[in-house]
């Protein structure tokens, strides 16, 4: 939690970042049907590798001040290296990541834009997902739920190095594995968002 303070682990906070990363390119199947998905919600592994490699060494012994340290070093590789798309231009940076947590770090959210000086809060957003509505929009409440859930309970039994399962394939139901380690039941989601092809049941996205 941020207001533990600065000396505090961050290590359950970048755990989350990475496990979502491993399983980035099957939940963006599952869950999202925008074509601007790669700019607004970016795997972490393909626009900061640098830093994705130093987290995958260090997430473990990193504190609040350590990680938000670390963060900021890499804050302009999106740009230096030109992984960034044109159309986002200066706004682009960790406000369009999948797991976006510049809303509870205190590192530049983007490259030049009035979101680096917004007032920092213990809140982690989530991007990918399309709006939806009824069945669709509980079971993805439910998702997230269990998804932060299950790295706050590994913290509190000093678990969060237990392995993760793999993807199980490339697409959207490569993601099963990732459900049934937060102990959630696959059938609904594959019912609502893969089976039906998020047609009518699962409410139509915004453009």
């Amino acid at each position: 939690h941020r207001y533990a303070g600065a000396g505090a682990s961050a290590a359950a906070v970048l755990r989350m970042v990475m496990v979502w990363d491993g399983f980035h390119d099957q939940l963006e199947k599952l869950f999202s049907k925008r074509s601007a998905t790669a700019i607004y919600c970016k795997s972490l592994s393909r626009s900061f590798p640098e830093l994705r490699e130093a987290l995958a060494r260090d997430w473990e012994t990193l504190t609040i001040a350590q990680a938000e340290e670390l963060l900021q070093a890499h804050s302009q590789d999106l740009f230096i290296n030109k992984r960034s798309s044109d159309f986002v231009g200066r706004r682009d940076g960790y406000r369009n990541m999948p797991v976006n947590v510049c809303k509870f770090l205190d590192v530049d959210c983007c490259q030049d834009c009035d979101k680096n000086w917004k007032t920092k809060w213990s809140g982690v957003e989530f991007r990918i997902f399309d709006t939806r509505f009824g069945e669709a929009m509980r079971l993805i409440v439910v998702f997230v739920q269990a998804f932060v859930g299950k790295f706050c309970d590994l913290r509190v039994k000093g678990e969060l190095a237990l392995p993760v399962p793999a993807p199980s394939g490339p697409g959207a139901e490569g993601a099963r594995p990732l459900f049934d380690w937060l102990d959630l039941d696959w059938e609904p989601f594959k019912r609502v968002f893969v089976d039906a092809n998020r047609g009518e049941d699962a409410g139509k996205p915004r453009k």
